[in-house]
């Protein structure tokens, strides 16, 4: 059966489904097309496996997987518990914040790829990846995915292309610049290393140069276009070339914890691309020069836990990273869930629609491909179950797990027929 009767099948099983809204029972004729169907899915599906089988785990080693994530949720619901006892407020949907975070992957559906990759299938997800541990790590993955293989190609591409990680950071903003400081640093970042040569405004009278305002310290003039044609008293733009051309493309991950000593630390994490000669020094005196940036080379080495150190903290829980490092003694700064509430209003109102990861030159609009898992080469093994104080407890399907199958439509009319033709797990 060739992907093309595939896809006439469905057509004419949904345009029948659609067109027959109060239907109680299945005509033999479009029954058998779903037979049909099953049938090559799953004879599909066989031969994928004998090709590449795998174990499948037992139900305590399974549960020992998931510890990790049994530990996010915990780390969720505590946040929820925090952020629950702030008044709501007029522009921001206090409550509904909680209930989807309490929500969130409480439960779901266990597959298998045909590769034995586990696939969870969660009933609930709350999309808030600046506070949830889970959606922060899968907007981490995207990201990783989308960028890695551009970076990994444009070092490749020639000896002269490199790579550098740095931290770009400023003073400390005081409470209720926040906002403002978020701005602001994107802006210095993009103005002053990222952007053009800064305009050097030459104010011509009858002839000679009368005025020179440089922003720029050490900035040479260049004699501009069309020198002849310039009018009297306009300023020109001496040039339009970039402040470091040897800077190709750059990844930017802003972040801003609260500080021990009740401050914004506003920081932006950054990957360069750069070629041919690169010198940190001129890069440290465009940006500040009472502010010491610090740059590691990237190579193929340490490429993968560098970009998880540039990304992850631009979306995980700060209460997450807080707590680990404190436990660590690494670190006095406090957890989200011990901010004061008006702090934690203050960074939630500052955050909310702000992106924080951004990219420039070759690293700019780049396509992201998303996910391209087939949920219909699942084999589905069991359920998912969140038990706080416990973690994740896992109920296996018994008997024959050799993959998904579906019920038979016509066993599934308890209620209206577009309610429950879904494709899913059983």
């Amino acid at each position: 059966m060739s992907d093309n009767e595939l896809q006439s099948i469905s057509y004419r099983v949904n345009q029948w489904l659609y067109t027959h809204p109060e239907a109680t029972k299945i005509p033999h004729h479009i029954e058998a097309l779903l037979h049909a169907e099953q049938k090559h899915i799953e004879a599909e599906r066989n031969k994928a496996h004998q090709a590449t089988p795998y174990q499948v785990e037992t139900k305590d080693q399974i549960e020992e997987i998931l510890i990790p994530y049994g530990e996010r949720k915990e780390a969720e619901l505590l946040l929820a518990d925090y952020i629950d006892e702030i008044p709501d407020q007029d522009d921001l949907n206090i409550k509904g914040i909680v209930e989807k975070m309490r929500l969130c992957r409480q439960t779901g559906t266990l597959a298998k790829t045909i590769d034995g990759d586990h696939v969870h299938v969660w009933d609930e997800k709350c999309s808030c990846s600046k506070l949830c541990p889970h959606e922060s790590r899968d907007e981490t993955r995207r990201l990783i995915n989308k960028y890695q293989p551009h970076i990994e190609a444009f070092v490749n591409d020639k000896p002269t292309h490199r790579a550098f990680f740095g931290v770009f950071s400023t003073q400390n903003f005081q409470p209720g610049q926040l906002a403002m400081g978020k701005v602001e640093i994107i802006k210095r970042l993009q103005s002053h290393v990222l952007g053009n040569q800064p305009y050097c405004k030459v104010f011509f009278a009858d002839g000679p140069a009368c005025e020179i305002k440089i922003q720029k310290k050490n900035l040479k003039i260049k004699k501009p276009r069309y020198f002849d044609q310039v009018v009297p008293g306009q300023p020109i733009s001496t040039t339009d070339e970039k402040i470091f051309p040897n800077i190709k493309g750059a990844l930017v991950v802003q972040e801003d914890p609260l500080g021990a000593h009740d401050e914004w630390n506003v920081h932006l994490n950054v990957i360069l691309l750069t070629e041919g000669a690169f010198h940190y020094r001129d890069v440290r005196a465009a940006w500040f020069d009472e502010y010491q940036l610090y740059f590691n080379p990237i190579d193929k080495t340490n490429l993968i836990a560098t970009l998880k150190e540039t990304i992850k903290y631009s979306a995980q829980i700060v209460a997450s990273k807080s707590i680990e490092k404190s436990n660590q003694r690494k670190t006095a700064a406090p957890p989200m869930v011990s901010w004061p509430h008006e702090r934690w209003l203050e960074w939630y109102r500052a955050n909310k629609g702000f992106r924080r990861t951004r990219s420039y030159g070759c690293l700019y609009k780049i396509k992201d491909e998303g996910s391209n898992t087939d949920l219909t080469t699942l084999d589905w093994i069991g359920e998912i179950k969140f038990q706080q104080g416990t973690g994740y407890l896992v109920s296996l399907i018994q008997g024959d797990n050799s993959g998904r199958s579906y019920r038979r439509v016509s066993d599934m009319f308890e209620q209206p027929v577009n309610d429950n033709y879904k494709q899913g797990p059983p």
